[in-house]
């Protein structure tokens, strides 16, 4: 955490005085680390889910649209497309509890309902970790 940071929340704490400014503080610096790049490396991807390229790879084979790029030498890069699949992936398999197969089945069965879910548990997942990063920072 940066000092910036530090005093960002004793600003924004001190303005509102409560955890209003402190959650107003978590959404602008959320915003700010969110970048929209166009393709993300393999371990951007494993960092993120917290996962083994090898799984990774494996999830490759077990989902068919889940296609990455490959440069010329043959790294792999992931687009939003790809993050969205994977944030469906990995919430049905790694917070659900859902087999491969079951997580495969219920993507085609309510594809809609499954992305929106995933999104809500993924931006809620770096909340919480942002959070945590936070009250260390501050110790």
């Amino acid at each position: 955490m940066t000092i910036a940071k530090t005093s960002g929340i004793r600003q924004f704490t001190n303005e509102l005085g409560s955890a209003e400014g402190l959650l107003k503080f978590v959404f602008l610096c959320m915003a700010e680390n969110d970048s929209s790049k166009l393709f993300y490396s393999i371990g951007e991807i494993t960092e993120r889910y917290k996962i083994r390229p090898s799984a990774l790879h494996f999830w490759e084979k077990q989902f068919p649209e889940l296609k990455p790029r490959r440069n010329k030498k043959g790294n792999r890069f992931y687009t939003e497309e790809d993050i969205v699949l994977l944030d469906m992936i990995y919430y049905l398999t790694k917070i659900k509890g859902y087999t491969l197969k079951g997580a495969r089945e219920r993507i085609k069965a309510d594809r809609k309902n499954i992305e929106r879910n995933a999104a809500v548990s993924a931006t809620l997942l770096r909340v919480k970790e942002f959070l945590s990063e936070l009250k260390d920072g501050l110790k």
